[in-house]
């Protein structure tokens, strides 16, 4: 039973029903595809990957699950993934292969004989190569993989984070092409195997689509079949609510549960814990049952100072993820959308940027890409020509903090 786990990935009993999407990934990935998974921030995404690495070897499927948020070059991609491996019961059967054989001839070039290296100094060693040494790397720890004959479902999560620290060592963006290309290379195989059973799947907090397409890399990622990641459904948020309430010690009428899903509008998992956590506080305060009124006032506890540790991340991955100016750009579009309950016309929008990027032709070219990725990373939404936040949780996180 799911119970209030605010603020990180959930694991075992609290990950809750995506019986739909596990399925569809499973039945992509048998038919041979690698995945690239689309979806915003807080829905889901890092409590799904974990779920699937967890569920792998029920499919028969061997697995490893590495973030790369803080890889900071390419032989740091390669150590995550070690990192990773290494967790892994078969993962160290491949590691020791390699410190027996194929990466002697890296390892020995930096301290210490290769012999004695235990398996937790492999990072150590290997953050003293030179970082276009990772392909040679990559290659020979996707050989040793190959080795153990059993389908591989490698999970990567933030990789869009990864390139990012890979443009701002590089702004033209060369690294992260060359990265990217090699990689999709590396997934590939060769023209000798029949099949490649080694799977990806590629994920991020923001979109690696939205990035390709900003610095003209989409080709880098043609490989991967996009599945995207959405909200609850209201049946299954009505169900969930349910259990949650029930963990809660909370009975959550229908009525209830509608004015719930109601206030948060955006139906992801998140968001629902966060406001039963503050209909419970509400009902232990004054002794009494759920009601429709205690759910309005839980919406706005949730609004206030307490509260705001859950959504400050947001305006904090700005700043990490896109960086100067742009990050100066985004804000300024939220803070005119923030405003209007009904969101703002791209021409608004567009005004609004008018001070910061004086150029017409460079204005709506950066506004487009704002727009892309801040709807896919769960900011923002269209809605008739307007654009509003999607979730009235962060529009009045937002409207409160940056505008008031």
């Amino acid at each position: 039973m799911p119970g209030l786990v605010l603020g990180r990935p959930v694991r075992g009993e609290n990950f809750f029903d995506r019986e739909t999407e596990r399925r569809q990934i499973w039945t992509r990935l048998r038919d041979g595809n690698n995945l690239l998974l689309l979806a915003p921030r807080r829905v889901g995404k890092t409590s799904l990957l974990y779920h699937l690495q967890r569920s792998a070897w029920e499919e028969g499927w061997l697995s490893a699950y590495v973030s790369v948020a803080d890889a900071r070059d390419e032989i740091g991609f390669v150590d995550r993934v070690v990192r990773a491996l290494a967790c892994q019961k078969d993962g160290k059967q491949v590691l020791e292969k390699l410190r027996g054989g194929p990466w002697r001839r890296h390892l020995e070039k930096v301290r210490g004989a290769i012999d004695e290296v235990s398996i937790a100094e492999f990072g150590v060693k290997l953050r003293e190569l030179p970082p276009q040494e990772w392909r040679g790397l990559a290659e020979e720890l996707k050989r040793a993989l190959l080795t153990l004959r059993r389908p591989w479902l490698i999970l990567l999560d933030e990789v869009p984070i990864f390139i990012t620290n890979l443009l701002r060592s590089d702004p033209t963006a060369a690294r992260a092409r060359e990265f990217l290309t090699a990689f999709r290379d590396l997934r590939q195989g060769s023209a000798e195997q029949d099949e490649d059973p080694i799977h990806w799947i590629l994920a991020g907090s923001i979109g690696l689509d939205s990035l390709a397409r900003r610095h003209r890399m989409v080709d880098t990622i043609n490989d991967c079949t996009p599945y995207e990641l959405g909200p609850f459904t209201e049946e299954t948020a009505h169900a969930f609510l349910t259990v949650l309430g029930a963990s809660a010690g909370l009975s959550l009428s229908e009525e209830v549960r509608a004015r719930l899903c109601e206030r948060a509008e955006w139906l992801i998992p998140h968001h629902l814990q966060i406001l039963v956590a503050a209909l419970r506080d509400r009902c232990e305060d004054t002794g009494e049952t759920p009601t429709v009124d205690l759910v309005d006032a839980a919406f706005e506890t949730v609004l206030g100072h307490a509260y705001r540790t859950y959504f400050d991340h947001w305006s904090v991955r700005l700043e990490e993820e896109l960086g100067a100016p742009d990050d100066g750009y985004a804000r300024q579009v939220l803070n005119v959308t923030a405003r209007d309950p009904e969101g703002a016309p791209a021409a608004a929008l567009s005004q609004a940027l008018a001070g910061q990027v004086a150029e017409v032709e460079r204005r709506e070219e950066t506004l487009a890409w704002l727009l892309d990725v801040l709807a896919r990373d769960g900011y923002l939404m269209n809605v008739e020509g307007r654009w509003r936040f999607r979730s009235p949780l962060l529009r009045g996180y937002w409207l409160r903090r940056f505008t008031l």
